[in-house]
């Protein structure tokens, strides 16, 4: 897959294509999802990529409960640091 296809794999389609998964494992995927879609916006406030800096460490704990070591490479941990790249050069589109 392209770049852009996992972007919107992971902003839209990923909660949807797991079908109806039980809370602790939806909530998780929705929240990152969020951070994507958020991520892309072509307004960021400051407050937010901070609060997003923050909510990304505990999102990708969850996720790592709930999904096996072999599917977290280095990729997965790539959002960690997208809101500071974001807050460094502003929205990702005009970079």
């Amino acid at each position: 897959m392209k770049g852009h296809d996992c972007h919107v794999l992971m902003e839209t389609l990923l909660h949807i294509a797991t079908g109806v998964p039980p809370d602790d494992v939806l909530e998780p995927l929705i929240e990152i999802s969020q951070i994507f879609k958020n991520l892309c916006s072509t307004t960021m406030r400051e407050d937010m990529l901070q609060e997003m800096r923050q909510n990304i460490i505990i999102i990708l704990c969850k996720l790592e409960m709930i999904f096996p070591p072999g599917f977290f490479h280095v990729i997965e941990h790539l959002p960690v640091y997208l809101a500071e790249d974001a807050q460094l050069g502003g929205p990702i589109q005009y970079q």
